[in-house]
């Protein structure tokens, strides 16, 4: 649980045993931390500056890399702390991994399923994000009580109490994906490739950064940036949402001047 700071403080060439597997844990995480990012850079604006090269970006191109970056780093920034949290409640790391993993994608499943049927409107798109931060901040506050008042209970109650925790906030997580593409389907289909990149880049992303987080500023710190993410996430999605609904606005007015000008034009023929 070494710090960064502490690798340039400390003559660590003279440590060994614990500290010296901390030193290089801290050090291993850094490299990780670093490659992670480079790679993530390079696999969204490389690709994009040579496939764009000389041609215009298709409209609200950055509100949508937004959206899907913000939601790839928050759900990564609520489960890792997660996972973290629940490793000792449950008595070992692999139950956290398994319950909270398996909970939070079964969740996130449901909420992706169910989301087919929130209307697109700006309730939704800023009530879905606002709620995510809401639930994320009540278990900030509440975890650690929680934990404390069952960790006496047996395993199968306590993986209750994980998903009491992780199954409320997983729907709504995973309902800002499919969201987020119908948003996208209203402007420009032709992108939808790139937003599953950059989210999955950015996940691969946050995964590392959740985890330096949480042990060098604390749980609840990668946990406070999870709901900035989706509180955030609120902006992006209603440039889009505007955007679409004046393509839609454009559409249905050229759609309801082609008969009209097939009219005239017969009443022209006619006369």
């Amino acid at each position: 649980m070494i710090k960064p700071a502490a690798l340039l403080q400390v003559d660590l060439s003279q440590l060994d045993g614990v500290i010296h597997g901390n030193r290089l844990a801290t050090a291993t995480l850094l490299l990780l931390l670093t490659v992670s990012a480079v790679l993530v850079l390079l696999a969204i604006f490389l690709p994009l500056k040579i496939a764009h090269r000389g041609k215009p970006r298709p409209p609200q191109f950055g509100a949508a890399v937004l959206y899907f970056a913000l939601i790839g780093t928050g759900f990564m920034m609520v489960q890792i702390p997660f996972m973290q949290r629940f490793s000792v409640y449950l008595g070992h790391p692999t139950y956290a991994v398994v319950v909270v993993l398996f909970s939070m994608i079964l969740f996130t499943g449901l909420g992706s399923m169910l989301s087919d049927r929130l209307p697109l409107n700006r309730a939704v798109l800023i009530g879905v994000p606002c709620l995510i931060g809401l639930f994320v901040l009540i278990a900030m506050q509440t975890m650690g009580h929680a934990t404390k008042a069952t960790v006496a209970h047996s395993l199968p109650v306590r993986c209750l109490v994980v998903l009491a925790f992780a199954a409320p906030v997983s729907v709504l997580l995973g309902c800002c994906f499919p969201l987020g593409m119908r948003l996208l389907g209203r402007i420009s289909d032709s992108t939808a490739s790139w937003m599953w990149g950059v989210n999955g880049a950015c996940s691969v992303l946050a995964s590392a950064v959740g985890v330096c987080l949480s042990m060098w500023a604390g749980i609840d710190a990668s946990l406070a940036v999870a709901a900035l993410c989706y509180v955030t996430l609120t902006v992006p999605a209603l440039i889009l949402f505007r955007a679409g609904s004046g393509k839609a606005a454009e559409a249905a007015t050229a759609a309801q001047a082609v008969p009209a000008q097939e009219a005239a034009e017969e009443a022209v023929a006619s006369a």
